[in-house]
């Protein structure tokens, strides 16, 4: 016949997955109340690119007391995520990266605080200003024109092709 396990190692058992779940519930539950809720900033790095350019989110996100907020952070432009990335688990600090729009304008960007149970914090949004920029002062809108030219082309081996040359230009209105 097989030995039970003695008390003392069920007891320590049945205490362990007590205080397990009781953390566990803790940690899930945080955020759902009045008392506890996520601070979080967004900083946009630069505030003015190119199309396409690299951007960094960073920002810094906190429980309201002040404990670091060490889960996910996603960065969203009308609603659709950019980027996101795990906040320090010391500082709650963040930082992700993504790339500009491809169209001139304004965007405005918001960083989501998400905790384990999904429910979501926000910081206000900062604009990024996607505009043409030669050297220091902007020079205004663009139009692009592109011209289209085929050739004839000559293999090395004596075949004959035709080939696209194609000119873009950039004009400022």
């Amino acid at each position: 016949m097989r030995k039970l396990p003695d008390k003392k190692k069920v007891f320590i058992f049945f205490v362990i997955f007590v205080l397990t779940l009781f953390f566990s519930v803790r940690q899930t539950t945080r955020g759902q109340t009045g008392r506890d809720y996520v601070k979080i900033n967004i900083t946009l790095s630069p505030t003015a690119a190119w199309w396409n350019d690299t951007i960094t989110a960073s920002g810094h996100a906190v429980w309201n007391n002040e404990d670091p907020f060490n889960q996910t952070v996603s960065v969203r432009k009308d609603n659709i995520e950019v980027c996101s990335t795990t906040a320090n688990i010391i500082t709650g600090f963040y930082s992700c990266n993504f790339y500009a729009p491809l169209e001139l304008g304004n965007y405005n960007y918001i960083a989501y605080a998400i905790n384990l149970t999904g429910i979501a914090s926000n910081s206000s949004a900062k604009v990024l200003n996607v505009k043409l920029n030669y050297g220091q002062a902007p020079i205004g809108q663009t139009e692009r024109v592109v011209y289209e030219q085929p050739m004839l082309i000559q293999e090395p081996d004596g075949r004959i092709r035709i080939a696209w040359a194609r000119v873009k230009i950039w004009r400022g209105l």
